[in-house]
């Protein structure tokens, strides 16, 4: 199985994927062939329909989430996905007869609705946790501003260049997005302080006659951050919060606040990078009462008296 998954992802390489995306196809899909060897599966005619099923079911079950928690839907398609993609490569080239994978099916966020958002004020508090006497609290300052303005995904985040950021336009440009699309974000004055401030103080300091990677925020080490999430909770903590998710949190907040404060939905839809409307449509549901309320206020109908009132 290690063979097939070297061919394919060299193939996916001449078809210029991007590294990150190369990153997480072959991640998923070892994850998968570790499952199988631990079941003495060990070639890829051995997997069967029922084998996917049964991997499927195993990542429902399994305390693979945070805390030891079950996988929620999104992230048990995001280790599904590479596998269908691998075994669809696999019968496209000839190497299977029968593709095992093609009605493997992928479980669905229910309603896809978001859950929690953060108030103004717990972002706030948040941000003002940072210990700003320390480089990492002020890098960790600007990357909390710069997914708050943006609402850009955590891996997005984390794949920024130092030239990806153009502060005279205050445009953020997103290279390596979900399905290696690439967009243009508006981000505000206050994120590219922040980011010019970590820029001047800390990450200057960091790669100062130091070997680096060519990436906007890094570790003490000068590599590119991969624990966004840990930092992230760590604030989460001080703060007090209790709501779920991390650097997402950021993002749904983003776009409820916006949508509560009259941002047409098809803007926030190009901002986030959504394919489809109804991705971000889910953010509606948390502006309902904001809704009602602007209804109860200027509807024509609730501006006259109705019929046969005094």
């Amino acid at each position: 199985m290690q063979t097939h998954l070297k061919s394919w992802t060299c193939d996916l390489k001449r078809q210029s994927k991007a590294d990150l995306t190369l990153y997480g196809y072959e991640k998923h899909v070892c994850l998968f062939i570790n499952w199988c060897e631990e079941r003495d599966i060990k070639t890829v005619t051995a997997v069967s329909r029922s084998i996917l099923d049964s991997y499927a079911r195993y990542l429902t079950k399994a305390p693979l989430g945070l805390k030891g928690n079950p996988l929620q839907a999104l992230s048990q398609q995001s280790r599904l996905i590479p596998v269908r993609l691998f075994f669809n490569w696999l019968s496209e080239n000839r190497i299977l007869v029968y593709n095992p994978a093609k009605e493997l099916k992928l479980p669905k966020e229910p309603g896809l609705r978001i859950k929690d958002v953060l108030t103004v004020q717990e972002v706030e508090a948040m941000l003002a946790s940072c210990n700003l006497k320390t480089g990492l609290g002020i890098r960790d300052r600007a990357m909390m501003e710069v997914l708050y303005s943006t609402g850009i995904r955590k891996n997005e985040l984390i794949q920024l260049k130092p030239e990806d950021i153009n502060f005279e336009e205050g445009i953020v440009k997103v290279t390596e997005g979900k399905g290696d699309k690439q967009r243009l974000v508006p981000i505000g004055e206050r994120a590219l302080a922040w980011t010019q401030k970590y820029l001047d103080k800390t990450r200057e300091k960091i790669t100062f006659n130091k070997v680096h990677e060519n990436k906007l925020f890094l570790t003490q080490n000068g590599k590119s951050i991969t624990h966004l999430g840990e930092v992230i909770e760590k604030y989460k903590t001080k703060a007090g919060i209790k709501k779920q998710g991390l650097c997402h949190l950021f993002r749904h907040t983003m776009a409820t606040l916006m949508l509560k404060n009259g941002a047409d939905i098809r803007a926030i839809q190009e901002i986030l990078g959504h394919a489809m409307l109804k991705t971000t449509q889910r953010y509606t549901h948390l502006c309902i009462d904001h809704l009602k309320e602007v209804h109860t206020k200027t509807h024509p109908a609730k501006l006259q008296r109705s019929e046969g009132e005094e």
